[in-house]
């Protein structure tokens, strides 16, 4: 209901940019050295236990070579309503080559203590052939007192492989979840409190940290309640 003109012009360009770069993969990845290929070589690197230092010299630019469509800024309407800049506080998204793969949104279950982001996935390959495939990796943090420090961090994952038929098309989405059964009590209380959570996807490479900075994926800020 909120979905303001600068809203449904930005959707709009989303839609176009998935049209052009969506029917089998007719459209080149701009920064052709990302492709496919790199991709198999990054796994590959990773798998033989290359240092974090390695892997940024050899593909670091890769995070910059797709990048989503610029939305238009909002309306002064839409500024001077507050609207906007509550959902900017309470949901925040990073993104960096988002080519093969996307988180869209997470959240937060209080009563199961688990957290969950989908997982988009956006092309046909560059994932790995079936069955071995590879993993798309979400780190989950939570500054459950919101004081600027995490307080605890999980691991959540997802396997995908490349497509093995034309039909259907993508994009296709997972579930990429963790529990927090061993997160301290003051990030499992259900007292009402918000806690600031940040997901962290990384196709094969497993962010080692809460600022860890995924080669391909992206990250998402948000702000989650715990009940009652």
């Amino acid at each position: 209901m909120f979905m303001k003109g600068w809203k449904i012009a930005c959707c709009l360009s989303v839609v176009l940019a998935l049209m052009i770069l969506a029917p089998g993969r007719a459209a080149a990845q701009p920064g052709t050295s990302c492709d496919d290929n790199a991709r198999a070589a990054f796994a590959s690197a990773v798998q033989s236990g290359a240092s974090e230092a390695q892997l940024e010299s050899q593909f670091g630019h890769c995070r910059h070579a797709f990048q989503e469509p610029v939305c238009s800024q909002p309306s002064a309407a839409v500024a001077d309503s507050g609207i906007e800049s509550m959902v900017s506080e309470a949901k925040k998204v990073t993104n960096f080559n988002t080519w093969y793969e996307r988180m869209n949104g997470c959240g937060y279950h209080p009563q199961a203590e688990m957290l969950g982001c989908d997982v988009e996935i956006r092309q046909f390959g560059g994932y790995g052939g079936y069955p071995g495939g590879t993993f798309e990796h979400v780190r989950f943090c939570m500054d459950c007192d919101r004081n600027g420090t995490w307080d605890y961090t999980t691991l959540g994952f997802v396997h995908v492989t490349d497509n093995i038929s034309v039909n259907p098309a993508p994009p296709w989405f997972h579930l990429a979840y963790a529990t927090t059964f061993a997160a301290p009590a003051l990030c499992t209380n259900n007292n009402g409190q918000q806690t600031n959570v940040r997901a962290i996807l990384s196709w094969a490479w497993v962010p080692p940290g809460c600022n860890s900075l995924p080669y391909w994926g992206n990250m998402i800020d948000f702000t989650a309640r715990r009940d009652p």
